[in-house]
């Protein structure tokens, strides 16, 4: 496992070189990856960039971590400005099918604030960013002042840096990975409103990384949210507590302990699911055996072929389909018994389109566009007396499975143009039948 560190605006990755040697990462992580920004500190040779997505792009390509084909998992930790590119990198990865295992963001207002910064930094004079620095406590070193070449390093990083956050879209995406979020009580420029607001970019309930955070200080408290992020502040920090080398040796002992609680919830997920597919696994044999007229169902293997090798017919999945949905609760159409016709895996398609179900945003329902009422056909008479009888046969929904992030508005206003063009989607069948 690797762990990737992004620093603040015009820092460097050598505010994470104790962490290289830190007891407890180096007892979870293979490696400790302290990033620079092109165009800054080590890599002022380079050009900066001023946007955050060619400036997360850069970082992608510059990096073999980043890379699909290394099988290590990777944990991102990024403070203030760090932490906004850590969170882009984990929204970038996102998209390209992989997942950061964790993202830890520190001392940072989440994406969705407006603006990021209330100050246009990027703007302002040497003294005066001077004095912006030392109004959020970390006021700019009498070494480097005295140094002109140093200096005018370092407002040109604080004005690209600033400037890449100046002009970053606000965002409202969720991240699949967890996310941790850490601050300090008497942040100046984050508060702990701000902290909890990072709640709305968790896809995942974090909280239960650890029913408890452990305290290595006796300044300093974690907390878990009421929602979805776990955080830890110290409460008598401010915005650089990263300076203190004793809260950064903390940290790294909780960052260390929030991933091994991580693996722990897991492996008790993965045990969860493992009794869900045995359940399920229980069912499709019942369904097949019922729908094949074999009461016993001692003939029917794992891997035995539905169609193939134990003789089921179109018709027969119609009663397979019908008692699927009895007993394991959810609509399985003919065409996935058709995709998948043995017992192992129609239960993994199951397991699939269960876990797709239950991650997908709701959708507002639409109003049904009803036109003049038309006499049915003879044809149509003995269709609906075929669905009072057997509904499920010419029911067959579908599931489209999508890979990256999906406007869930877009797509519902989508479809619903679609609707409004195509009378035919707009049909609607009324009946009344008597029974006798």
């Amino acid at each position: 496992m690797i762990l990737i560190c992004f620093p603040w605006a015009a820092g460097s990755s050598a505010i994470f070189t104790p962490w290289h040697t830190n007891p407890s990462l180096k007892a979870v992580f293979s490696s400790v990856v302290c990033i620079d920004y092109p165009g800054r500190a080590s890599r002022s040779d380079e050009d900066p960039i001023e946007h955050i997505s060619p400036l997360v792009e850069s970082i992608l390509k510059q990096y073999e971590c980043f890379n699909q084909n290394n099988q290590e998992p990777i944990v991102l930790f990024g403070h203030s400005f760090g932490a906004i590119v850590a969170f882009e990198v984990a929204r970038h990865l996102e998209e390209r099918g992989m997942q950061a295992k964790a993202v830890f963001v520190s001392a940072s207002v989440p994406p969705s604030k407006t603006p990021l910064v209330e100050t246009a930094v990027s703007k302002l004079s040497t003294d005066e960013i001077c004095d912006y620095f030392a109004s959020k406590g970390n006021p700019v070193s009498d070494v480097l002042r005295s140094t002109p070449e140093l200096m005018e390093m370092f407002i040109r990083n604080v004005r690209v840096d600033y400037t890449c956050l100046e002009t970053y879209p606000v965002s409202d995406s969720k991240l699949k990975a967890p996310l941790v979020v850490v601050g300090g009580g008497l942040d100046r420029g984050v508060s702990m409103e701000d902290l909890e607001n990072w709640n709305k970019h968790a896809l995942v309930d974090s909280s239960s990384f650890q029913e408890e955070a452990k305290d290595g200080l006796t300044h300093s408290t974690s907390t878990v949210m009421e929602h979805h992020v776990l955080t830890k502040v110290y409460p008598n920090e401010g915005h650089f507590y990263l300076n203190d080398e004793i809260i950064k040796s903390d940290l790294a002992n909780f960052i260390s302990e929030t991933v091994l609680s991580l693996d722990n919830k897991v492996a008790s997920n993965e045990d969860v699911e493992e009794e869900e597919a045995v359940e399920i696994l229980e069912h499709v044999h019942a369904a097949f055996a019922k729908a094949l007229g074999n009461v016993s169902g001692e003939i029917i293997s794992s891997d035995a072929h539905f169609f193939n090798e134990l003789g089921g017919t179109s018709l027969d999945t119609m009663i397979l389909t019908a008692h699927l949905q009895r007993t394991v609760g959810m609509r399985v159409t003919q065409d996935e018994i058709i995709l998948h016709p043995t017992l192992n895996s129609l239960v993994e398609r199951i397991m699939e389109l269960k876990n797709l179900s239950s991650n997908a945003p709701a959708l507002d329902p639409i109003e049904s566009v009803v036109g003049q009422w038309y006499p049915a056909s003879p044809g149509q008479e003995q269709m609906v007396a075929l669905f009072d009888t057997s509904p499920t046969m010419y029911n067959m929904p579908t599931t489209v499975e999508f890979h990256g992030y999906v406007d869930a508005e877009m797509l519902q206003r989508a479809m619903e143009h679609v609707t409004k063009q195509q009378e035919g989607l707009r049909t609607v069948v009324k009946f009344d039948m008597v029974r006798s």
